[in-house]
């Protein structure tokens, strides 16, 4: 399905999200996609206010494995058990990750053909759209997969705590959103390259959605995968 340039040139944020298929939520889906591509985004009351899920962590076994990373702890939250889980190196193996990074639309594609779900790339404009997009999508029990680009005006916390701004600075960077909490309006991380900052060994954070928002791998570019 294309999208007007319109609507792809009045993004601001690059993002992926990763929705599992269940037939008593693919009416609202197709509701939320409809609209999306409409220009209108209809928000859909979210399941809780709060939710998280368990997305397991897996440190990068090097400085450009966060995307095999970061797709096999989605991968491993799918399928729910070790057994016949590939590993980073047989994931970058699949996705063509080279030492300059991984296409993110082939992330989408090996998720896709490893589950049979269907996943297409869906553009959004606006940041008052994201608490939607992330309920919605946390809330039908799929993780995001998020690709950041995060500046030194957008880094450096003052402990794990502090959820105004991110612990590192990156050029680009792949992660799981997971889960999210309105009060206070942020979002749970699993970052595969948090275990090499001090206090971070669990690979797991929250951040604003503030935060998100101004960690923009590309300023015109702004998008995440969803059920068809």
């Amino acid at each position: 399905k294309t999208l007007s340039k319109k609507l792809l040139t009045a993004c601001l944020a690059l993002m992926v999200a990763v929705v599992m298929a269940d037939p008593r939520l693919r009416l609202e889906h197709m509701q939320q996609v409809q609209d999306i591509a409409s220009g209108k985004l209809v928000p859909i009351t979210p399941y809780a206010t709060s939710q998280n899920l368990n997305v397991p962590f897996y440190s990068q076994e090097n400085k450009h494995y966060c995307g095999p990373a970061t797709t096999r702890q989605t991968y491993r939250f799918f399928l729910r058990t070790d057994v016949n889980l590939p590993s980073q190196s047989q994931i970058a193996s699949a996705l063509g990750t080279t030492t300059d990074g991984t296409d993110t639309n082939k992330i989408a594609t090996y998720l896709n053909n490893a589950f049979g779900l269907g996943y297409q790339v869906l553009w959004y404009w606006d940041n008052s759209t994201l608490p939607t997009l992330v309920t919605n999508n946390i809330g039908t029990g799929a993780p995001i997969i998020l690709h950041v680009s995060i500046s030194n005006a957008n880094a450096g916390r003052n402990g794990i705590n502090d959820t105004s701004k991110w612990p590192y600075t990156t050029s680009g960077h792949y992660m799981n959103l997971n889960g999210y909490t309105d009060s206070g309006r942020v979002c749970n991380v699993t970052d595969p390259y948090a275990d090499r900052v001090s206090g971070y060994s669990s690979g797991k954070y929250s951040v604003t959605y503030t935060a998100v928002n101004n960690a923009a791998i590309e300023p015109s570019s702004k998008f995440y995968i969803s059920e068809e």
